[in-house]
């Protein structure tokens, strides 16, 4: 997702218009404290290291990064499977959140078969490459969409 598409989805969430000048001033002072890296080029390796430079240049600390679907994540390692990429990838999250005492949020996609339509309630089991992530991991947060394809209420709920 690029920034404006991500912007765009916050605007709704937050149930706001940005072509409205009062909503937009709205908008802007309720996301202050988001801003949007949108470089697929940036290595996992690089990011703490971009998290420091970017904290000194706005002033914020973060306290969470937010890592969109780990099979797009630059990684410097050779590797022979997906698994063992995923694996350095998700210990090499891990220790950047220790170091800058922030959470470390990884997106995950779910397979058709484990999550429909979006539509099914997922388990541990359901995120794709996912083993070593969630071992990893202090905390897995699934989303489902309830109504989606549903004629009982609008699809806007997870």
């Amino acid at each position: 997702m690029t920034k404006d598409e991500v912007a765009d989805r916050i605007a709704i969430m937050l149930d706001l218009d940005p072509n409205i000048p009062e909503q937009a001033e709205e908008l802007d002072r309720r996301t202050q404290h988001i801003d949007i890296v949108d470089d697929c080029e940036l290595d996992v390796d690089a990011a703490e290291a971009y998290c420091l430079k970017l904290s000194k240049e706005t002033g914020k600390k973060y306290g969470a990064v937010i890592w969109d679907f780990l099979d797009y994540v630059p990684a410097n390692i050779s590797s022979k499977s997906d698994t063992e990429r995923n694996s350095y990838i998700a210990k090499r999250i891990r220790k950047v959140g220790k170091e800058m005492k922030s959470a470390q949020i990884i997106l995950v996609q779910v397979p058709k078969e484990k999550g429909g339509i979006g539509n099914v309630k997922i388990g541990m089991d359901a995120p794709m490459n996912a083993g070593n992530i969630t071992n990893v991991s202090h905390l897995l947060l699934t989303a489902w969409r309830p109504y989606k394809g549903s004629s009982l209420s609008n699809d806007n709920v997870m």
